[in-house]
This record gives structure tokens, sequence and C-alpha cells, in this order.
């Protein structure tokens, strides 16, 4: 039978400060992700049926995107 021995986690170097301007670093991360995926988003469905109307002649934007849905 072996014995382990745990450690006591470590006490923080610093105490924990809540509010939006002192963890502005860790929310600005989200804002910058959001902002890009709104981007290709946007970006996607202005021409995706763009593309679709030049490449595959299609009228319609709804067999655009059901076609991306299949893949």
């Amino acid at each position: 039978m072996s014995t382990t021995s745990y450690a006591a986690p470590a006490k923080p170097s610093r105490p924990v400060r809540l509010g939006l301007r002192e963890n502005r670093l860790q929310f600005t991360l989200p804002v910058i992700v959001n902002t890009c995926v709104g981007g290709l988003v946007g970006l996607e469905r202005t021409t995706v049926p763009l593309i679709d109307a030049d490449t595959f002649h299609l009228a319609s934007d709804l067999a655009a995107f059901t076609r991306l849905r299949a893949l």
C-alpha cells in the first residue's frame, strides 16, 4: 500500500479584485472574438449568395444556405 501526500493549494499572491476595470484584459478578449465572429458571419451571409449566383447560377438565397448546411 502506498501513501500519497497531497499538498495544500498555494495561496494567491494577490487578492481577487472584482469589477470591469480590474479585469479589462479578460473582458477585452471575448469582445474581440465576438467582433471577429460577427464580422465573419456577416461577410459570409453577403458573399455566399453572390458567389452562388455567379458560379452555380442559383437565384434563391435559401438554396445557397441549404447547400452550405448540407456540407
